[in-house]
């Protein structure tokens, strides 16, 4: 017999008109005949679903196919009612993504993050500026997190006060630049917690950039401890040291900045690290005081801010101090090159180094 257009058919069990083929067995065989054999599930459009579905007691626990659209979808339930997407197979690049996270997404092509602590949330995808996330920490984990392929990302600050330390750890393949306003960096506050700096980063070379925020609080600003950061547009007034590369960081002025309060010190470098500027402007207001110095080098570290640099500006306390073999170069700047009211000083085997070529 060749039965043709059965209405319904039941194995073993009763068919209905939503289970048209219902089959009630400890096993299902779809046998080849001489080659290879295809199960074929067609949908009629792309927003429609061609699935197969796993249930417990008839309540859905996985389901993998094409739902929704026409990329691949695996996702779980533990109700039936509500999913987790597993993972997402990109039908046009074959690219895997995986929405609840695990296994590292990678990029294939630059993208941008949003961050507004007025208006976002840390359960958004932070994708657009409508679906923000609330914080930069959140942010920063997502980038973290990323294979970047190569590529770059730019988390996008809105402006408004962001009371948290930001830790800047090594990326895959990539880099990123944390960009607020640029223009006016007050209008984007960050504010350290408690006793951990501003922006704590042990990244590698050339992968974390940081332009348009004021640092804020009561601790370092931007603390390096074997990495590596570029800052641009930034404004300094954290009241204990504003900028320090230690333990073979580094630390590079990649565009003009500002400095509107006291500090112990402006710029450190200490234990192999390096402060690096040159030809940038950077504009002083108020009159700081800087208790030690503007510029220290110590402990075989190196400072150079060279001729070309312009401090706009008056401040008060010692210029510069090279202490315990750390050396400070001006490169043609000049002794009186740092702002301050009180000379320099070199001791305990510290380097000053102004003429050109050193």
């Amino acid at each position: 017999a060749s039965p043709q257009n059965v209405a319904l058919l039941g194995v073993n069990a009763t068919a209905d008109t939503a289970n048209r083929l219902s089959v009630s067995a400890p096993a299902t065989l779809f046998n080849h005949e001489g080659n290879g054999h295809q199960v074929k599930v067609n949908k009629n459009a792309a927003a429609d679903t061609a699935s197969f579905l796993f249930q417990t007691g008839f309540s859905g626990r996985a389901e993998f196919g094409t739902t929704g659209d026409d990329d691949w979808h695996v996702k779980v339930s533990a109700d039936g009612s509500n999913w987790n997407e597993v993972l997402i197979a990109d039908k046009t690049t074959g690219r895997i993504s995986f929405p609840s996270g695990g296994a590292r997404n990678q990029l294939n092509a630059d993208k941008t993050y949003y961050v507004d602590t007025v208006t976002g949330s840390n359960s958004n995808d932070g994708e657009t500026s409508g679906t923000a996330f609330a914080t930069l920490t959140k942010a920063i984990a997502v980038v973290v997190a990323t294979d970047l392929g190569g590529y770059h990302i730019t988390i996008d600050v809105a402006n408004g006060s962001y009371t948290e330390s930001l830790y800047l750890l090594p990326l895959i393949a990539g880099s990123c630049t944390i960009s607020g306003d640029i223009v006016t960096p007050s209008n984007v506050v960050l504010v350290n917690v408690g006793t951990e700096d501003n922006v704590f980063c042990t990244g590698l070379p050339e992968q974390w950039k940081i332009e348009g925020v004021k640092l804020t609080g009561n601790r370092v600003g931007i603390e390096v401890r074997g990495g590596h950061i570029r800052f641009a547009d930034v404004e300094f007034a954290t009241s204990f040291i504003h900028m320090r590369a230690n333990f073979n960081g580094s630390i590079i002025a990649d565009g003009n900045y500002a400095i509107s309060a006291s500090a112990q010190e402006h710029m450190r470098a200490a234990n192999n690290g390096a402060v690096l500027m040159w030809g940038k402007t950077v504009t002083l207001s108020g009159t700081p005081d800087f208790s030690t110095a503007f510029a220290n080098a110590q402990n075989h570290a190196f400072l150079r801010a060279d001729g070309g640099m312009v401090f706009s500006g008056a401040a008060t306390g010692k210029r510069y101090l090279a202490e315990t073999t750390g050396s400070i170069s001006t490169n043609g700047g000049g002794a009186n090159h740092f702002p301050g009211d009180v000379a320099g000083t070199v001791s305990t085997g510290g380097s000053m180094y102004n003429m050109v070529g050193h």
